[in-house]
């Protein structure tokens, strides 16, 4: 037969709420206490946080003036830079424009002469752009010739489009250069 031993606690309630480590009041007074530091927190760190922003920003602002007042002159001469270089090149296309585009063609013909070339024709059309077909014993000259023709005053581009080595051991060429002023008048 199995003996069934029964036990009865005779302590009381009050024993055992002494023996807890937290008691019940405690974690209550404490939620409380937290939940009112967070709201006195958070209604005193707000405006502070917003103070401390605007002061910031102010700081900044100001920085940022102090900042525009030192670069206002290297802008101003930056600014100054940009108008003489316009003014130069406005210059250069007044100086060009004052003489007729033959004159300028007439002096590209005669230095082609000078690199022992025949020029055969020379042709415009409205957009500015000249081409000049003829001939040349070699190659290396005709290069030469190029650059020279491209480093003239009133051409910003000059571009050998084709070379034919003919029978007679000469090269048959065209090249293509085109003006500044790129106006579309009429060539004088």
């Amino acid at each position: 037969m199995v003996k069934i031993k029964r036990e009865i606690d005779l302590r009381s309630k009050d024993f055992f709420a002494s023996r807890r480590l937290i008691k019940p009041a405690f974690v209550k007074y404490f939620v409380i206490l937290f939940w009112i530091c967070f709201l006195v927190g958070v209604w005193t760190g707000v405006p502070g946080y917003m103070d401390w922003m605007r002061l910031k920003t102010e700081n900044d602002l100001e920085s940022l003036l102090l900042l525009k007042e030192e670069v206002a002159p290297l802008q101003e001469m930056s600014n100054q830079v940009a108008l003489l270089e316009a003014r130069f090149h406005l210059e250069q296309e007044l100086d060009f424009s004052a003489e007729p585009i033959h004159e300028h063609v007439l002096a590209v013909k005669h230095e082609a002469k000078d690199y022992n070339l025949k020029i055969e024709t020379i042709a415009a059309d409205i957009s500015g752009n000249l081409y000049f077909k003829g001939r040349s014993k070699d190659i290396k000259t005709l290069v030469l010739f190029n650059q020279s023709f491209e480093n003239r005053p009133f051409t910003c581009s000059a571009n050998i489009k084709s070379i034919v080595l003919d029978r007679g051991g000469e090269y048959s060429f065209e090249i293509v250069g085109s003006t500044k002023s790129q106006t579309g008048g009429d060539l004088d």
